[in-house]
């Protein structure tokens, strides 16, 4: 039997509240990725999936991506269970040996890494750092690390799929055909969801969209668009009152009429802000609640042509 181990690692600036509690009292944020691939040559056929593949990523998007590419015969589990709250969720003492295991690391760049000499203590020396953000420019909202929200970026996905599609056929040469069989489709789905989103956010009489909580400066980005958010990337980097007020005053000086929340902001700052500023809060499609990203992210796009149409 041959094991290969493969960690997705995310971090984004330090004093997030998207940090997580795990070996020190300090939370940071990171998005972990372990797959293990176990196949064994004693009777099966050589094209066959061993069924005991175990796919295991801390964030749905990714476990979603991932599966998309392994196949409906491959499980793929969230380290971060659908619908949890990555702010407070901890990993276990468990999912800390299975990273300690790991052999090939798939993360962000050096933009958004922190905190390296406590991964260095962490993680295997020999392992395998495979970048997969490679292409993709940076955002920093006041922070020294990225703005790490990249997985509402329809364009970064599409990257993220290609390179997970290549990785694994390096790694599983045996089943390169049905790996790329399946980054090829994802691939063209994400395109596809991604020219309809160019065509209904052409109707844009703004080019700026408000949020509650900073998220979508990726896919801003993307469509030529600009975000203004009440808080930023984290929850701890809230408005002063002062800057509280500022926006306020902006938002009825351009009378905003669509303030849009993420599902994931788990904030007062929305509703409140909305009620000041007379505008109609639209909570947007989680995507960390296990459910189909395509879907979610197709299911947000009104809401989004709304929110520019109407501002």
């Amino acid at each position: 039997m041959r094991q290969n181990n493969l960690l997705l690692l995310f971090q984004p600036m330090s004093g997030s509240s998207f940090h997580l509690n795990i070996l020190i009292k300090q939370y940071f944020f990171r998005a972990l990725f372990s797959i293990s691939l176990f196949y064994s040559s004693c009777g099966q056929d050589p094209k066959t999936l061993n069924k005991s593949l175990d796919f295991v990523t801390l964030y749905p998007p990714i476990a979603w991506l991932v599966s998309q590419i392994v196949g409906d015969s491959v499980s793929v589990h969230s380290l971060i269970p659908p619908g949890a709250d990555p702010h407070v969720h901890e990993l276990r003492p468990a999912d800390l040996r299975a990273i300690k295991s790991t052999s090939v690391l798939f993360g962000f760049g050096e933009a958004w890494r922190e905190n390296e000499q406590l991964l260095k203590n962490q993680f295997p020396e020999n392992a395998k750092w495979v970048d997969i953000s490679l292409g993709i420019e940076p955002l920093f909202k006041g922070g020294a690390a990225a703005d790490p929200h990249l997985w509402y970026s329809l364009r970064f996905m599409s990257s993220a799929a290609r390179i997970v599609t290549e990785t694994l056929v390096k790694l599983s040469p045996e089943f390169a055909e049905r790996f790329q069989k399946n980054g090829f489709e994802i691939q063209k789905k994400l395109s596809e969801l991604e020219a309809r989103y160019r065509l209904g956010l052409n109707a844009c009489k703004s080019d700026t969209i408000w949020l509650s909580h900073s998220s979508l400066a990726y896919m801003a980005r993307d469509f030529g668009l600009i975000e203004i958010s009440i808080s930023g990337p984290d929850d701890e980097n809230t408005p002063s009152p002062q800057e509280m007020e500022k926006l306020l005053r902006m938002a009825r000086d351009s009378r905003l009429s669509v303030l849009l929340e993420p599902a994931e902001a788990h904030s007062r700052l929305g509703p409140i802000f909305a009620k000041e500023a007379g505008a109609t809060l639209l909570e947007l499609e989680p995507l960390l609640n296990g459910e189909d990203y395509l879907s979610a992210m197709s299911k947000n796009l009104p809401s989004l042509i709304r929110a520019c149409v109407a501002n």
